[in-house]
């Protein structure tokens, strides 16, 4: 790939054929340059010649030889220094491009013994495809204590603008009393943290200055989550959603190896909205408990909104006329982020029909020589005598706080709490035994509740016995008694993984046997347990997901089924495409190929150009159908290779014996499928100049 190179034309009408070389007594930053780039010989068709000095756009001081026809370039080497000018954030990413109609099938057979009674349940969820619209349709059927119950739940969800309608058992509520109960009805919402192009969530943006083609890494805690690849000058890079505090580290690294990195601490807050950006939903109906008896009507509704960078409103309304199972509760909410190098504290105010309740989190993680520290903690302060959202007695005064630390192979951390439940006090840590590769774990704990106090203690160690099996045993010391458990786990082949498991306090002695199978599209999920050698239990599960599109079946790799995933359409088969996180798939018989898709992530499909068959025409964006999530689909040319010449108004690349026009300064050219600069043995690349 040519970058930073300019046009000499010095005056004079007598042509010359003159090789680039770079002087002796200069840098030779331009030699190395030239031979990671693979080119053997660079040449320039220069018209007319003239002893003396001109400047190339990107490179440097140019001398002309006119006795030896040599040009001889002294390499500025501050321009090969790449620097990085600052860090920000964005929170908004849009997809270029459409999903293909398609139709996913999610299928989830339950059958279990208890007591010697049997119940089976079936679960089918499709969605559907249709331009810019999910259609969704799931329906259930099984035995609950002897009442058959049969449910189904209809979506219309648009991507274009985040809006969701909904009819069915919409909404759980969990009612004053904590007594389960489910809202039939219909509601609309528009959550755009869960749409695909719409990321909400808080983002790292690294803007930064190159002078050459660079490689721009972003770690998070030592752990990758964004490479790209940048030209020369300004760049602007967005590494995937953030939603932890950690040390962020930027690596910028150009083609002869020189890096530069910058460090700094990242903190945010998932629940922030975008300035100006605002969530909102409604949902209306009957109240239904879990006896399947009527409540009568309910309505619940929100409304969320991004105020500053650091702010965000929410307010919500919970009634029915039922006030024995959901009394009507009003809120308003604020959250705020502040982010600083002491770390992250987040403050929520809200205000529950006439009573007042304010939360305070924080979070840090510090790098103290070879050592990890992270310190976090929570405080909430509320008016007694109300229950929340979530149905539970909300005590007058809440708080916990951790405050742990890592380093060779071992951690530790003291944890204290106050909650309704009463007080815990707790020192604990882990450390890895490296000569057998086990991990132990031991922790001392106090809890207090009213005028009950008791002391406990943990042991516990987990030990590999090598062909992916695994042993672990516990066991818990306190006042109730002594409690032991030992498993052993481990796969049986590479589609069957089991484990067994024993544990017994007071005499009361559990055995249960658990079984993972892979059957092609298909997952098998079983255990039997028994307590004092008398059957107990027994549960099955049959799990799976197909995909239907035009050109007929894909079946969802089991290891997708349980996260996010789409469906690729590239019209080839045996293609191999890779998401960019590592994960790959193959396209099948019919050109198509089921891709994973981390939920809530940014994510950019490549096509592996080694395995895509000539004249393969990937210009356009492959057609792709959401299964759920926020990813981002970018324009990747699949073959050929892309040359950029600066310095130019006009002008012909000749690659091979190939003209490729150049129409203007700084312009990308693609080369042909075959064509490559940097091949082995090197490729003689021309520019006559105009």
């Amino acid at each position: 790939m040519l970058e930073n190179v300019g046009v000499a034309t010095p005056t004079g009408s007598r042509p010359a054929l003159i090789d680039l070389v770079v002087d002796a007594s200069g840098d030779s930053y331009l030699a190395s340059l030239a031979e990671l780039r693979g080119l053997s010989r660079v040449r320039w068709n220069l018209v007319g010649s003239e002893a003396g000095q001109v400047r190339l756009a990107d490179l440097g001081v140019v001398r002309y030889d006119e006795l030896s026809g040599e040009l001889h370039v002294t390499v500025r080497s501050e321009l090969l220094q790449p620097q990085v000018v600052g860090m920000g954030s964005i929170q908004t990413v849009i997809p270029d491009s459409a999903p293909a109609s398609a139709a996913f099938i999610d299928y989830d057979l339950q059958t279990q013994i208890l007591n010697n009674r049997t119940q089976c349940g079936l679960l089918l969820n499709g969605v559907e495809y249709i331009g810019l619209n999910r259609i969704e349709l799931s329906g259930s059927t099984g035995d609950s204590q002897g009442t058959r119950l049969y449910q189904a739940h209809l979506v219309r969800e648009s991507l274009e603008d985040s809006s969701l309608l909904e009819a069915g058992s919409v909404v759980g509520m969990a009612g004053a009393r904590g007594n389960p109960a489910a809202m039939v009805g219909i509601g609309m919402r528009r959550d755009q943290s869960v749409t695909p192009g719409f990321i909400t969530g808080p983002q790292l943006r690294v803007n930064g200055v190159s002078s050459g083609q660079s490689t721009v890494d972003v770690l998070i805690d030592n752990q990758r989550v964004s490479s790209a690849q940048v030209s020369a000058g300004s760049f602007s890079v967005v590494a995937q959603p953030i939603a932890e505090a950690g040390v962020a580290q930027v690596v910028v690294r150009d083609e002869l190896g020189q890096q530069q990195v910058v460090s700094a601490q990242l903190f945010s807050n998932p629940m922030l909205l975008e300035v100006g950006q605002s969530e909102y939903g409604a949902w209306v109906g009957g109240l239904n408990t879990e006896n399947l008896k009527s409540q009568g009507s309910a309505a619940i509704g929100y409304y969320r909104r991004g105020l500053t960078r650091w702010l965000t409103a929410e307010t919500s309304y919970e009634g029915s006329l039922a006030t024995e199972v959901a009394p009507a509760i009003s809120r308003l909410a604020f959250s705020a982020d502040v982010a600083t190098m002491a770390g992250d504290l987040s403050v929520d105010v809200r205000g529950l029909g006439g009573a007042g309740q304010v939360s305070m989190t924080y979070s840090a993680v510090h790098r103290v020589g070879a050592w990890t520290v992270n310190a976090g903690g929570q405080a909430t302060h509320s008016d007694a005598g109300y229950y929340n959202v979530g149905g539970g007695l909300v005590q007058r005064y809440n708080y916990s706080g951790t405050l742990g630390a890592s380093a060779y192979g071992g951690s530790s951390y003291v944890t204290m709490a106050q909650s309704p439940a009463g007080k815990l006090k707790q020192v604990g840590g882990s450390y890895r035994l490296d000569a057998i590769g086990a991990t132990l774990s031991l922790s001392v704990s106090r809890f207090e509740s009213g005028t009950q106090k008791s002391n406990s203690a943990f042991l516990g160690l987990s030990i590999p016995f090598g062909g992916g099996v695994s042993g672990n045993f516990t066991t818990r010391s306190s006042s109730d008694g002594i409690v032991k458990r030992v498993a052993i786990n481990g796969a049986i082949d590479r589609n069957v993984y089991g484990g067994l498991s024993t544990e017994g306090v007071h005499g009361f002695d559990r055995t249960q046997a658990d079984l993972t199978a892979t059957m092609g599209p298909t997952r098998l999920l079983a255990n039997v347990a028994q307590v004092n050698g008398q059957p107990l239990a027994a549960q099955a599960f049959l799990r799976g997901s197909v995909v239907l599109h035009r050109g007929g079946v894909a079946f969802v790799p089991t290891q997708y089924s349980d996260g996010g995933f789409a469906l690729v359409d590239l019209g080839a088969p045996g293609v191999v495409v890779r998401n960019s996180f590592g994960a790959n798939a193959t396209t099948d018989a019919a050109g198509y190929a089921v891709v994973p898709m981390p939920s809530l992530r940014s994510v950019q499909l490549r096509i592996d150009p080694d395995t895509a068959p000539d004249g393969l025409d990937l210009s356009p964006v492959p057609a792709v159908a959401y299964r759920k999530g926020a990813f981002e689909f970018r324009r990747r040319a699949v073959h050929g290779q892309f040359v950029q010449v600066a310095g130019h108004t006009t002008g012909t690349l000749v690659v091979d014996g190939v003209e490729y026009p150049v129409t203007d300064r700084g312009a990308w050219v693609e080369l042909a499928s075959g064509h490559y600069v940097g091949q082995a043995g090197g490729v003689s690349v021309d520019f006559t100049a105009f």
